[in-house]
């Protein structure tokens, strides 16, 4: 009886071993995890852009001209509506480990001015870009691309006192007042939020000068070392190359070759153009911002005579500062993917590999990196994009045009092929999408114009080289690939799959699954208006409507589905908002051409599927233009000669004119594919009615 207990404990020991085996070889850890926000959510995200544009409007000197008052009323408006846009674009992080750091960083900066640190708010936001900004409102932001540049503490709490002084000189409402810079048709044709904020904050060469100087002064209140203020200048002269300081040129291309390929066409930076000194001081005349020489001068002599050399490199921790550097790094790889910048993702993951040679995660961002421009490539569609991307080259540093002309010189199936063969080389990437990219790339080939027989037959490859260039022989690589035996297996896999792709019915919707609807957007412009054509208050409550409308339309038929929108975000429901995040990272991943491309986030969204009842994606929106009233004089002439065509003439010069459109996406999480897309267009206005009636016909077109 012992013995068949003990036997039994063992059994029941052994089989949950085995199941918890079974589940760690099905659920493969990501080799990334983004970095994400904790609770509480701020007040600057909960409050409607609407509402803290009444309060900035209530606070203007009803005793100034009525002109210098509608300045600043548009001023609050647009800047308002456009940091909130981009505090809800899920780029932007609060309470989580940067944020905490940088924060800390601020409460050293501001130990004796209390009041102060209690009008700011600082923010990291995930963008490469070595950037940092303040708003009016308060709010500081600075780049992951500034933490990866910045050497140490010092020179972080240097870039922070310079926007502190942005702030508490209302330096960007003064311009505003000086100029009314803000180009509101301008904004209304940019969605890159970034690109607004700076243009709203593109401050004149006195204020930059005044944020350096004053900032100094704040500077050197601190314990940190004065001379680091210079260095933290300097660094900015590196502004365009992604990455740690002084990061120079590769010595050799980031792609492993076969054995019996040699690497040519590889270009070092001194091959490439040169940018006239002539052409540079030229600009500068012209330039909003002083010199970063001039503004390097101006520091060194305010140094001088403050006589000041002792201090810290660190007063928060060095520790922390070196892990939100290393994570940084890791952040802007994957932004870069995101992006599509492939050479910046090329260059930062060569230079981390060459730290970190046993580092996966870099491995793989090269990986994906190649995968993408040779998928790209593969398609005709738009490979006109990808020829556009490697002629802007000239634009980039040095370091990175020389990845980036070395692969233009390539044609888009020797990219593939040299991409398919460090896929196949890297078989320690034990990772969902590594397999997922491998076979998609396998497929494009099998479907596209290079058929699997110009590639496997050793016979083509004797009689027919019209198709191999100079550059690099592909015919080397694919009987390199030939001799692996993973490969051929894949390849046999992904050749049945192209056979039996003719043979089904595409991807439909499954009623079980919920549809989840991210932040659908409402965009009103009123073009009469050439001084402010964005209707930002209309624009904001038509926006909350329409998210009803659509559930509305959803219940009515039937449709298990959710909206997460950043509108009525509670302090605590950091779930809601880091979920949000998540899936408008994957929206911004997705085309609206169905190019099947693996996204970036595959892992992580295998992880979130298996969490989550969902499988559908939908993106939706609507725009709205009203358009200046037209006088057709053929209308004047034709009322002349025939008077009774008179009231529609005048009924043409009466009536608003509108053009309006509702789109809606539906994208299959689980086939990474899009099922539905549907345009409306019409040239009537946007009442309720019309709205909800496309709306309702795009959700019923799904169902059919």
């Amino acid at each position: 009886m012992r013995k068949q207990q003990i036997f039994l404990i063992l059994s029941f020991l052994y089989l949950l071993a085995f199941i918890g085996k079974e589940s760690c070889l099905g659920q493969v850890k990501p080799l990334f995890l983004p970095v994400e926000s904790k609770a509480p959510i701020p007040e600057d995200f909960r409050t409607l852009s609407s509402e803290k544009y009444q309060q900035d409007l209530a606070s203007i000197d009803k005793s100034q001209k009525k002109k210098k008052q509608k300045v600043q009323s548009k001023f609050y408006l647009q800047s308002n509506f456009i940091i909130d846009d981009l505090l809800l674009s899920g780029k932007v992080l609060f309470n989580d480990s940067f944020t905490t750091y940088l924060n800390e960083v601020a409460d050293v900066i501001l130990s004796d001015d209390e009041e102060l640190r209690t009008q700011l708010s600082f923010y990291v936001v995930r963008s490469g870009a070595v950037n940092a900004f303040a708003t009016n409102q308060g709010n500081i932001f600075v780049n992951l691309g500034m933490f990866a540049k910045v050497e140490n503490e010092a020179q972080l709490a240097f870039i922070l006192c310079h926007e502190i002084v942005h702030y508490i000189e209302n330096h960007a409402l003064n311009r505003a007042l000086v100029s009314d810079s803000l180009n509101s048709t301008a904004i209304a044709k940019n969605n890159q939020l970034e690109k607004l904020l700076l243009a709203k904050s593109n401050y004149s060469k006195e204020q930059e000068s005044e944020a350096d100087i004053e900032g100094l002064k704040l500077y050197l209140s601190t314990p940190y070392a004065p001379r680091e203020a210079i260095k933290a200048l300097e660094l900015l002269s590196q502004a365009g190359v992604p990455g740690k300081a002084n990061w120079g040129p590769l010595e050799e291309f980031p792609i492993s070759f076969p054995d019996t390929i040699i690497t040519r066409n590889f270009y070092s930076p001194d091959s490439l153009p040169k940018i006239d000194s002539n052409d540079l001081k030229e600009a500068e005349v012209f330039a909003t911002h002083p010199t970063i020489d001039i503004r390097i001068s101006t520091i060194k002599e305010k140094l001088a005579k403050s006589k000041l050399n002792n201090g810290s490199l660190y007063a928060v921790g060095e520790s922390h500062f070196k892990w939100c550097q290393e994570k940084a790094l890791d952040e802007i790889c994957h932004i870069f993917l995101l992006n599509r910048q492939y050479l910046e993702a090329l260059f930062l993951s060569a230079h981390q590999m060459r730290l970190k040679p046993e580092d996966d995660y870099y491995r793989w961002v090269t990986n994906f990196s190649l995968y993408g421009i040779a998928k790209y490539g593969l398609h005709s569609s738009i490979s006109n994009s990808i020829d556009e991307y490697f002629e802007s080259l000239i634009h980039y540093p040095p370091s990175i045009q020389a990845i980036g002309y070395s692969l233009s010189k390539l044609e888009a199936h020797e990219i593939a092929s040299l991409s398919l063969y460090n896929l196949f080389l890297n078989k320690q990437l034990h990772v969902s999408s590594h397999q997922a990219i491998k076979s998609n790339l396998l497929y494009a080939f099998i479907d596209n114009t290079f058929r699997a027989e110009r590639y496997l037959s050793l016979e083509v490859f004797e009689r027919d080289s019209s198709w191999v260039t100079s550059s690099v022989d592909s015919r080397k690589i694919w009987l390199a690939l030939g001799d692996d035996e993973s490969f051929k297996k894949t390849w046999k896999i992904e050749v049945q799959k192209h056979e039996l792709k003719h043979r089904q019915q595409p991807h439909k919707y499954a009623s079980k699954n919920v549809v989840t609807f991210i932040d659908p957007a409402y965009y009103k412009f009123d073009l009469r208006n050439k001084e402010q054509p964005i209707s930002y208050l209309n624009g904001e409550k038509k926006q909350i409507q329409f998210i009803d409308q659509i559930h509305q339309c959803a219940d009515i038929l039937n449709i298990r589905h959710e909206v997460i929108s950043p509108f009525n975000l509670q302090e605590n429901s950091i779930e809601s908002y880091n979920e949000l995040s998540f899936l408008k990272r994957i929206a911004s991943d997705i085309t609206f051409e169905d190019y099947n491309v693996v996204p970036v986030d595959y892992d992580l969204i295998l992880n979130y599927l298996d969490q989550k009842d969902i499988r559908y994606l939908a993106l939706a929106g609507v725009f709205n233009l009203q358009l200046p009233k037209e006088k057709p004089l053929s209308g004047l002439a034709m009322s002349l000669l025939l008077p009774p065509y008179l009231p529609f003439y005048i009924h043409e010069l009466v009536a608003p004119r509108f053009e309006t459109g509702l789109f809606t996406l539906i994208y299959d999480l689980k086939n990474q594919s899009v099922v539905d897309k549907y345009l409306h267009y019409t040239d009537k206005g946007d009442s309720d009615a019309s709205i909800k009636s496309a709306m309702y016909y795009s959700l019923q077109k799904l169902l059919k």
